[in-house]
């Protein structure tokens, strides 16, 4: 439900990105599970602290084992095939766009079928609800 889009993906990024989505989604503040791999930004202390203080579940895949997050890792093709590898990037702010262009429509959009073919902003009405549960 958000994102940080930087040249490396450090520690305080990953915060930042859990941060400003607890932060426009509120109700999903001890409610939505947290999966990441086991890199060193979502192992580091400051990490698992501020997902903690956020009331976040927070759940790792197996190590070399993509496939125990599949959700991510469709995630990351479309995102690849639909909107980066289509197109020729000539700057960072160029890239930029294109991803909050992906992000608007991945997330406000496209109905996923995960979340029983909402988009992922009607799943968190939903859960404002009191409808969903995950």
């Amino acid at each position: 439900m958000a994102y940080e889009f930087s040249p490396n993906a450090g520690t305080e990024n990953a915060i930042r990105s859990v941060v400003k989505a607890v932060e426009r989604h509120p109700e999903a503040s001890g409610k939505v599970r947290l999966w990441s791999d086991n890199g060193s930004q979502y192992i580091s202390k400051a990490f698992e602290e501020s997902v903690s203080a956020l009331r976040l579940e927070h759940k790792y895949i197996a190590y070399h084992k993509p496939e125990d997050d599949p959700y991510i890792e469709s995630f990351h093709g479309r995102l690849k095939r639909e909107y980066i590898w289509t197109r020729d990037f000539r700057t960072f702010q160029e890239a930029e766009q294109a991803m909050a262009e992906a992000f608007v429509d991945y997330n406000r959009d496209r109905p996923h079928s995960s979340l029983g073919y909402l988009t992922p902003y009607e799943f968190l009405k939903s859960l404002k609800n009191g409808a969903a549960s995950r």
